[in-house]
């Protein structure tokens, strides 16, 4: 039933969180590994992150992901008229996304076959913010 399985992935993150809590302040700073959870795998989300590359990755990552957001709010404050383009609303509704469906099915973020997509997509949102701010900023 729908009960079961939502139970499975709550019972995940209570397991990953007392092997968290047991463990020393190294593995904290840096993660555990997967056969330490004995096959109790966070189906890749948001916690995976956090549980699996300690608290020096999912900072560093999400001091990545702040990065472009922070980028995304700069450009539209310096070139607000230019930024709204039907190209950029597909780039921006993408990202958001990705981000939303990576709770879901967080292998956008730690899979190397599909976070490819969101590194299109951020390569993509770099180079149309840098775009925004110098090309087109010079312009008007």
């Amino acid at each position: 039933s729908s009960r079961d399985l939502s139970d499975v992935r709550r019972l995940k993150r209570m397991y990953s969180k007392m092997v968290w809590e047991e463990s020393d302040q190294l593995t904290k700073f840096v993660g555990f590994e997967y056969s330490s959870i004995h096959g109790y795998d966070l189906e890749n989300d948001y916690p995976a992150l956090f549980y699996y590359y300690g608290y020096i990755g999912f900072g560093l990552y999400a001091i990545f992901i702040l990065y472009f957001i922070y980028l995304i709010f700069k450009t539209t404050c310096i070139n607000f008229k230019s930024v709204f383009t039907p190209f950029n609303f597909a780039i921006l509704l993408t990202f958001a996304l990705q981000l939303g469906a990576a709770e879901f099915s967080g292998a956008i973020l730690r899979r190397p076959n599909v976070s490819i997509y969101l590194s299109i997509i951020l390569a993509l949102l770099y180079y149309q913010c840098k775009q925004n701010t110098q090309g087109r900023g010079k312009q008007s």
